[in-house]
């Protein structure tokens, strides 16, 4: 069969992967994956991920039996990142033992329950926030971006620790371009900006959940958000000033994902 490949060559190899519980909407973890575990991903219907800091390739729950069954994987415009909607098995999808690793907000409060100690650090910045770990990521933590009303998954991007600060005090989404290494607030075509309602933090402090108020467009493709196309290219929204993606791949596909 023939399947979308995202963009591995943008990060060095690698893809966020954003899984997302294919029943509740919630986020439960943010990861990456190479093409081979993308590829093993569709071929056996279970989340595999790299890990950067082992550098290899490894299956959810291989060793704690917590797998993730993937049901659907889309990609967004510009092949940079994908979403695994998953049925979520066993404890829950955090070393912690938390059902997701977004389990405190960025004030700290804990919104689940989590057995272990996640990596955290207070800062004082209108009031005391939990800083995010952005020396482990070439100072930049990954965002996820998320409809509060709908649960849809808007897009991926990433902030620093100025951007961070802002959008704490001004309520407004920012976030940085490392391309042009320029800071920016989210405005979709038609000129409104995105208002957080939320923001969580994961358990080792690399990737943010921004849960905002949207309206119309929040693509620059003019699309309601940028994750539009499957797999498979099969384009679940409209998406009018939509590229093809170029990158292709024939592959074995678990059947429950066709």
């Amino acid at each position: 069969m023939n399947v979308l490949l995202p963009n591995f060559w943008k990060r060095a190899g690698l893809v966020l992967v954003i899984a997302q519980d294919v029943f509740s909407n919630e986020v439960l973890m943010v990861a990456f994956t190479n093409q081979a575990g993308y590829l093993e991903t569709l071929q056996t219907g279970f989340a595999v991920y790299f890990s950067r800091s082992r550098w290899k390739r490894w299956k959810k729950g291989e060793e704690s039996g917590n797998v993730q069954i993937v049901r659907q994987v889309f990609l967004n415009c510009d092949g940079s990142a994908v979403v695994y909607k998953v049925e979520q098995r066993g404890e829950g999808a955090c070393h912690t033992n938390a059902r997701s690793c977004f389990y405190r907000d960025c004030l700290g409060n804990q919104i689940m329950s989590a057995q272990k100690a996640g990596w955290k650090e207070n800062l004082l910045c209108s009031g005391k926030i939990l800083l995010p770990n952005f020396s482990k990521n070439f100072g930049v933590a990954d965002v996820v971006v998320q409809n509060a009303a709908t649960g849809k998954i808007i897009m991926a991007a990433a902030t620093d620790k100025a951007g961070y600060h802002t959008a704490i005090e001004t309520g407004l989404a920012n976030y940085y371009y490392s391309a042009q290494h320029e800071r920016w607030f989210k405005e979709n075509p038609a000129g409104h900006t995105q208002t957080i309602r939320q923001i969580l933090i994961d358990c080792d402090g690399d990737a943010l959940v921004y849960k905002v108020d949207c309206d119309g467009s929040d693509c620059h493709n003019g699309s309601e958000s940028s994750f539009f196309r499957t797999f498979t290219g099969q384009q679940v929204a409209e998406a009018p000033l939509c590229a093809e993606n170029q990158f292709t791949a024939e592959t074995g596909v678990v059947d429950w994902l066709v």
